[in-house]
């Protein structure tokens, strides 16, 4: 290769450069990146939540499947424990219209 044509090629690598710069300044390329980050590491949190909110759910399944079967006063006991229920109120328990006999 002459001489000649290595200096055009190191120019127009160097334009290329100035230009990538100028597009990636123009467009604000970093502040987008930065922002993606950010969104995964948002969705990383959400996705850790809502794994957490699904064991609780399967809690929750198990612990309503247990008073299902349970006596009225272990019911209420734990409708206390909730909060629902404050003290010195009455719990009213009805039942389903079909278990209704005249």
């Amino acid at each position: 290769m002459p001489r000649r044509s290595k200096g055009w090629y190191w120019l127009a690598t160097a334009l290329f450069a100035v230009g990538l710069a100028a597009f990636a300044k123009h467009h604000d390329l970093t502040g987008l990146y930065r922002g993606y980050q950010h969104s995964e590491r948002e969705v990383r949190n959400l996705e850790l939540r809502l794994e957490s909110l699904r064991a609780e759910k399967v809690a929750l399944s198990k612990s309503v499947q247990g008073l299902n079967a349970a006596d009225s006063l272990e019911i209420e006991a734990e409708i206390r424990s909730t909060g629902l229920v404050k003290k010195g109120e009455t719990v009213y328990r009805f039942g389903k219209s079909e278990d209704f006999v005249p």
